[in-house]
């Protein structure tokens, strides 16, 4: 459901209108893409199935990380240490031999590779 925003714009959606905004400006889109059943079942996303459960592991892994982390690490975390830690997972998931493709697992033997040098701050 759209809301109104000051100003007399509108933000969320509203139909099969999306209205958002982006570098200050206010926009609107109609809804589009593929729907979720033909994606699950459509053999052309086969591929992009198994890509997204890999992602969606490193991304939880990534959140446990965090929030074991939170207390130390909270005033130290910058704006892209979530993406930076999540692409350091994804590559260790894509690696693991012994899974076929996207039903790889994290590879706890590599972990400590891949996180080698990793910096939760540029400042310490």
């Amino acid at each position: 459901m759209a809301k109104q925003i000051p100003g007399g714009y509108l933000e969320g959606t509203l139909g099969e209108i999306v209205y958002y905004k982006q570098a200050g400006q206010h926009l609107a889109k109609r809804k589009g893409g593929v729907g979720k059943k033909r994606m699950q079942t459509d053999p052309a996303f086969v591929r992009l199935l198994e890509n997204q459960s890999e992602f969606a592991k490193a991304t939880q892994y990534n959140k446990n990380i965090r929030q074991a982390l939170r207390i130390k690490s909270y005033r130290l975390q910058q704006p892209d240490t979530v993406g930076r830690l999540n692409a350091a997972l994804y590559t260790n998931i894509r690696t693991d031999p012994n899974n076929a493709r996207g039903k790889r697992e994290l590879h706890v033997s590599t972990l400590a590779q891949h996180l080698n040098g990793f910096n939760f701050s540029d400042t310490i």
